[in-house]
């Protein structure tokens, strides 16, 4: 199981242009982008956590999408889970999806490999 999240206020100009689009029962562009933002966040925090357990690929994930908070002090939370497994057979992925989840394991024993370097 891996599980990511992230949480991130809306600031002031979001709030102020989000109480007008609800007057007016209007979409907020502003807020689909900080979602969408917090969404890739979660999505390449579980491949890292896939990777760092040996796994190549996650299945049966699930997002769930909160506000925390009251009047201003409003806050975007993305909660994303997954099962993170290794995938031996990769015929069946397209070549773009291999030299991905290629690119990601090697980044993250890099990462990996500067972590854990003396201070």
């Amino acid at each position: 199981m891996v599980t990511a999240q992230t949480t991130s206020g809306t600031g002031f100009l979001t709030e102020l242009s989000r109480s007008f689009n609800d007057f007016f029962g209007s979409g907020s562009n502003t807020t689909n982008q900080k979602i969408g933002r917090a969404t890739n966040l979660c999505k390449a925090d579980l491949r890292v956590q896939c990777v760092r357990q040996g796994g190549n690929a996650v299945i049966s994930t699930d997002i769930d999408f909160n506000e925390i908070g009251s009047g201003s002090t409003n806050m975007l939370m993305v909660c994303m889970a997954g099962t993170a497994i290794r995938v031996t057979d990769m015929t069946n992925f397209s070549i773009k999806s291999r030299d991905t989840i290629v690119e990601i394991i090697e980044l993250t024993e890099k990462l990996e490999a500067i972590a854990e370097m003396p201070k």
